[in-house]
């Protein structure tokens, strides 16, 4: 699970990532990759928001 301050009280939080690239206490830049879903063909892989 990866929770992220967005700023004016919001936080944004992402489960389902199969790798993180971020450790806590990282600034996290607009447009740069925060992690992976690995997706089996069998079992699709799903990021909750």
């Amino acid at each position: 699970m990866l929770i992220i301050d967005s700023g004016f009280g919001f936080h944004v939080i992402l489960s389902g990532l199969d790798e993180i690239y971020y450790k806590i206490g990282s600034k996290v830049s607009f447009g740069k990759n925060i992690g992976e879903i690995k997706t089996i063909k069998s079992n699709p892989s799903e990021l909750y928001v």
